[in-house]
């Protein structure tokens, strides 16, 4: 990736210098992170929406749609009905900001070598999928109720 300075276009590329920091610390006041911050960020929301976000999402969708959660016959406490209550729509919104955060990231740095970019595509497919999934679910069960 080619080093610029935005604030400072008279430099020549190789008087930029090179830092594993913010662009700050390279000389460059424009406080961007690097491309390897940005990559190492990327991979770390991965991990967090695949380990986390996105069971969460996926099991706080089927609690929602089935009639017995609801009721005192499945047993569940009190307080986890309040939480899938309170929490199912803030959780969907966040996970879709997280996806498109990081299908942001990809642009931002794109995938080095073929591996990183299968890699990639594998992930935010799975994310994608996982998500339209709960979605898809919640939707189609809504509608269910509405007609009958």
């Amino acid at each position: 990736m080619k080093r610029f300075c935005p604030e400072r276009p008279n430099l020549r590329p190789e008087q930029v210098p090179r830092s594993g920091g913010l662009a700050i610390e390279s000389g460059c006041p424009t406080g961007l992170p690097t491309e390897d911050k940005i990559i190492l960020a990327r991979f770390a929301l991965a991990a967090f929406m695949l380990l986390v976000g996105l069971p969460v999402l996926l099991w706080f969708s089927w609690m929602r749609e089935i009639p017995i959660f609801w009721t005192n016959e499945g047993g569940y406490p009190v307080w986890l009905r309040a939480v899938v209550l309170e929490t199912y729509y803030p959780i969907l919104l966040f996970d879709f900001l997280a996806i498109l955060t990081y299908f942001i990231l990809i642009l931002r740095a794109p995938p080095r070598s073929v591996l990183c970019l299968r890699l990639d595509v594998t992930i935010l497919s799975l994310m994608g999928a996982a998500f339209s999934f709960a979605a898809i679910y919640t939707v189609a069960d809504n509608i269910l109720v509405l007609l009958s």
